[in-house]
């Protein structure tokens, strides 16, 4: 290595800070010009990530589908949207099932996404696509060629994946779920104990304010997942809608299967 540690790892930074996107191992392999080879280039990089990893420090080094990038730690962004407000990303239940249907089952089809949620999916999947998460991957053998989908690039980023590879696994999923209803277990509980009248039944056609008392509090218990946020109730309102009533024509315009 014809260049000092240090001097190589503030380069580096430099290059990171300045950078919106992720950065790809040739723009740093282009950034030193041979002065570092890709074997040093490669331990240097993952010395560099491991110096992030002190509770002190603001920022951490990911690797994503891209490149690399440097990031905001979660835990500080209650502070910082003190000083520059901005706009949450949210995603529904619905959008999140759609969401994580395509990317177990991709390349797969908005019939295979409604077969399996059991309702209309089309104006998730344009919303899925308006937040860049997935995209067209061709068109399928099926009667009618319909439309396929995947994952997009920006999804492995947001959600701080390399490859499609680092998805869990269905056991480690498994192990997720179990964690969190046994975490909230109590909590789940304590809320509808107190919301729900003592000793009283009360026919479901009769008790839809009490439903939705409980279900509104039961949203407001915080989520164990950092990034994404409870549902918004104008997605849950909509696809409940689908449920009971027919397609709607823009619905029917999303794919003609």
């Amino acid at each position: 290595m014809k260049i000092p540690k240090d001097k190589a790892f503030s380069i580096m930074e430099s290059l990171l800070f300045m950078s919106p996107e992720p950065r790809a191992f040739s723009d740093f392999e282009n950034l030193f010009e041979g002065e570092i080879s890709s074997q040093e280039l490669k331990e240097l990089l993952k010395e560099f990530k491991n110096s992030y990893n002190e509770k002190s420090r603001g920022l951490y080094l990911e690797k994503v589908s891209k490149g690399w990038q440097l990031r905001t730690k979660v835990e500080n962004k209650d502070y910082l949207l003190r000083v520059k407000p901005k706009s949450i990303f949210r995603l529904s239940r619905p959008s999140l099932e759609a969401l994580s249907i395509i990317a177990f089952e991709q390349p797969c089809t908005k019939m295979e996404v409604d077969e399996i949620r059991g309702v209309e999916s089309g104006h998730l999947l344009r919303t899925l696509i308006e937040k860049n998460l997935i995209c067209l991957s061709g068109k399928s053998d099926l009667p009618g060629k319909p439309s396929l989908y995947k994952t997009s690039s920006q999804f492995l980023e947001i959600f701080g994946l390399e490859s499609l590879k680092n998805l869990p696994s269905l056991e480690e999923i498994e192990e997720l779920l179990t964690s969190v209803k046994e975490k909230n277990k109590g909590n789940l509980q304590s809320v509808s104990e107190e919301l729900t009248p003592k000793n009283v039944q009360i026919p479901y056609q009769k008790d839809e304010q009490e439903n939705k008392k409980i279900k509104d509090s039961l949203r407001s218990l915080p989520s164990t997942v950092k990034f994404l946020e409870e549902d918004a109730m104008e997605d849950i309102a909509a696809d409940e809608s689908e449920k009971t009533s027919p397609s709607s024509p823009s619905n029917l315009n999303m794919d003609k299967e």
